[in-house]
């Protein structure tokens, strides 16, 4: 004779043995204990949590003899026949299988016949969203206003499948997910009442597996039995499960905190020897990245996930290595990974890519973090005994010996109007919050990454992107109504390159949408003071960074012209100067007029921006077509644009 499976034979019979649905249970109740019943009910929830099962309960129940507060006695004719299935009065339709509109016009028609015993019919419908549209039309006069014996229970997992018109009709109840807690206690009394010996963290396991499905946990546990016999260990149900050991998955992490990329491949590589189901170690990972974010973000994972004590010390200690940002994005990733492993025929390769990946991103912000800490040492040390004003404050006084000639700091007016203070002083709240820059270091290394992506919105060819990989932030100057982020690359041509036909306005407008500000500028500095020194270039600015910026003394001077006599104007008079605009600073911005000496006296300039153009173009005129071929070859920008994107030289034309 063949055993009846465990979800069958402990069904629940009473309404107190219905598990984790106390709201709906007490409702119920209530309403058999005074008669007031619904002529139809709409019982919705995922699968496993009590829905045909309560519908039975309550067809057994208002056709009891003998009901007691509410519940069947469970002795009487009815009660019995109800329990054994072979009951007249309760009519159970798979609606996925007889959704036609013919199986609901001989619905109608069985309706119209009442009980031989009992008091009422019971007809249940269950998946009832399976049925069609015009099915549904045909039920909707009967549902609204059925033969007074007769009761509708539609049962579906699928809600919002449902008519509006066929909800409105029904008495509505919402069945929950059974909590982990709840299931666990449930299977250990089944357990012991099959004399079987089931291990604490087992049932965890079971509970987990089952998603908040009683059903679902019930078939587990007995197919553990089945398995191990009738002593169910851990690691047994693990085996039959798939799934990896709890402290592998606290293992995977920590490889991942460690940034260690061999050893989260070697123990995938080892997970796959030992048997597990790699998707199903992908939803252990994503669970666990879960309870992390939850962590991270001050949730109470512990009340979300069901995790115990121990559980909760761990995730803790794990999530106080990552910041909530790396957190959110781990998790995605393997959710994302998890809906791409459906139609993945190696789930193996997925897993070490998403495990990398996220090893990629928390090595990025350590990386930034770092370079902001070396930014934000080198701006706390002293720059200047004189108190310069609020409108213009610099955070990079250390940096500027790269880009700055070795001559006396030349001394800071105060605007006009103003009294130079007599000793330096704390600046004043309202002071400090209107000349402060909001915006910190931190924020634009950590959001680096995304504003690069940004910039490919404007720069369609995405080279401007690839550029500013090589850019790390340095400070940030400005105010706060109008910040300037400061950033510094160790090789030349990648600053010319963002310096060259306003590329920087890409990046200054990426900045804005990332950090939504009003405005944004760009002032753009070398890593090393000899390379600086090399170009001969003076520090760069944006356009609007011109305008509210101190003056910074450059390194840049064109050499006097011999037949002008001009001759280089004090550093002094310089300082106190208004910074000129970038295109006229940077000789490569201007296209329409030749470059001019920004540094000689105003009598001799035309003459020697002159005699710059004219030796520039009989310097060009004079090379030959093979020296220039070489020349362009060995250009850096130009071996950079090679490499990016696979290109090759065609032709040269000199301009």
């Amino acid at each position: 004779m063949a055993s009846q499976s465990l979800y069958r034979k402990w069904r629940s019979q009473t309404f107190n043995d219905l598990v984790g649905q106390e709201p709906i249970v007490e409702t119920l109740k209530n309403a058999l204990k005074s008669g007031n019943l619904r002529h139809a009910y709409l019982f919705t929830g995922p699968r496993g949590t009590g829905k045909t099962s309560t519908a039975r309960l309550l067809a057994k129940t208002v056709n009891c003899e003998n009901p007691r507060d509410g519940e069947p006695c469970n002795e009487c004719l009815q009660c019995r026949e109800i329990t054994a299935g072979n009951s007249l009065n309760v009519v159970e339709i798979d609606a996925a299988s007889n959704r036609g509109i013919d199986n609901i016009r001989e619905l109608r028609e069985r309706v119209m016949v009442p009980p031989a015993s009992g008091k009422f019919k019971v007809y249940v419908l269950d998946e009832a969203h399976m049925l069609t549209t015009e099915a549904f039309n045909a039920l909707l006069k009967t549902l609204e206003e059925p033969p007074p014996y007769a009761i509708f229970v539609l049962a579906t997992t699928d809600v919002h499948k449902m008519l509006p018109t066929v909800i409105s009709r029904c008495q509505r109840f919402d069945f929950k997910r059974i909590t982990t807690r709840q299931i666990v206690s449930h299977l250990n009394f089944v357990a012991e009442e099959e004399g079987v010996k089931l291990e604490r963290s087992a049932a965890e396991l079971i509970a987990r597996a089952a998603a908040g499905g009683m059903r679902d946990a019930l078939s587990l546990l007995d197919q553990a039995i089945a398995y191990a016999g009738n002593e169910v260990a851990l690691s047994q149900v693990q085996s039959m499960l798939g799934v990896a050991d709890p402290r592998a998955i606290v293992k995977f992490i920590s490889f991942i905190a460690d940034l260690d990329g061999s050893g989260v491949l070697h123990l995938i590589h080892e997970l796959s020897e030992a048997g597990a189901d790699l998707r199903q170690v992908n939803a252990q990972v994503m669970e666990y990245w879960r309870a992390l974010m939850l962590t991270g973000a001050g949730a109470d994972a512990a009340e979300i996930l069901d995790l115990t004590e121990d559980e909760m010390r761990e995730v803790r200690q794990l999530a106080g290595r990552f910041t909530l940002d790396e957190l959110t994005e781990c998790a995605r990733i393997f959710a994302q990974n998890e809906l791409m492993q459906k139609n993945q025929g190696t789930p193996q390769l997925g897993l070490e890519l998403a495990a990398l990946a996220c090893i990629e991103e928390h090595r990025n912000p350590q990386t930034r973090q770092a370079a902001a800490n070396a930014a934000a040492q080198q701006m706390a040390r002293p720059s200047a005994t004189v108190a310069t004003p609020p409108v213009q404050p610099s955070q990079l006084q250390p940096m500027r010996p790269a880009i700055t000639p070795p001559v006396a700091t030349p001394k800071v007016e105060p605007p006009v109007g103003t009294q130079p203070p007599s000793a330096p002083a704390a600046p004043t709240n309202a002071t400090a919050q209107q000349g402060r820059p909001t915006l910190t270091v931190q924020q634009v290394a950590r959001a680096w990454d995304n504003v690069r992506k940004r910039t490919k919105q404007k720069s369609k060819s995405g080279l401007l992107a690839a550029y500013l990989a090589n850019f790390s932030v340095a400070g940030i100057e400005g105010t706060a109504e109008q910040p300037v982020v400061v950033i510094q690359t160790e090789k030349p041509n990648h600053l010319k390159y963002v310096r060259d036909e306003q590329r920087y306005k890409d990046l200054e407008w990426a900045l804005q949408m990332e950090f939504n500000l009003p405005s944004c500028q760009v002032r753009l500095v070398f890593a090393d003071a000899s390379q600086a020194q090399a170009m001969a270039e003076p520090p760069v600015y944006s356009t609007g960074a011109a305008s509210t910026l101190a003056p910074q003394p450059s390194a840049y001077r064109e050499p006097p012209s011999a037949s002008t006599g001009s001759s280089l104007p004090p550093v002094a008079s310089q300082a106190t100067e208004p910074l000129p605009r970038v295109e006229e600073r940077v000789p490569m911005l201007s296209q329409n007029e030749p470059p001019r000496d920004l540094y000689a006296s105003p009598s001799s300039a035309p003459d020697a921006r002159k005699n710059v153009v004219r030796e520039n173009r009989q310097s060009t005129e004079s090379v030959p077509k093979e020296s220039l071929e070489q020349k362009v070859r060995h250009d850096p920008v130009v071996q950079e644009v090679i490499r990016t994107f696979t290109a090759k030289i065609v032709d040269i034309h000199p301009k």
